[in-house]
């Protein structure tokens, strides 16, 4: 790893350059997302713990702003989910006329 003050190239495992006496910081170890996810996929999955950890190693935010960005995703999730429950349930309704109708008029009740 390079001498961030120097250039001089030092073991990986030093936190002191062996040249200048500088302090070498470790590169900072960054949460991965799961292959082909999102953070809203994560939120979707329910990991809304692992979503603000890596939000907050990707922007810097701290806890309380990391948090308050994963609950505005949750929140779209929960009505996006509000949405499709209203749309099945319409759809069923519909359905359930349709059929009734149709056993009214085989039944002679309707013209």
């Amino acid at each position: 790893m390079p001498c961030p003050k120097c250039k001089n190239p030092n073991a990986s495992n030093r936190t002191v350059c062996q040249w200048c006496g500088a302090r070498i910081a470790p590169e900072p170890h960054l949460t991965k997302l799961p292959k082909g996810d999102t953070l809203l996929d994560l939120v979707k999955k329910g990991d809304t713990f692992l979503a603000m950890q890596i939000y907050r190693e990707q922007t810097g935010a701290g806890l309380e702003e990391s948090k308050a960005y994963v609950d505005e995703l949750l929140e779209k999730v929960e009505e996006k989910r509000d949405d499709k429950k209203t749309i099945i349930i319409a759809v069923c309704l519909i359905v359930a006329c349709l059929l009734g109708l149709g056993a009214m008029y085989r039944l002679g009740w309707i013209e």
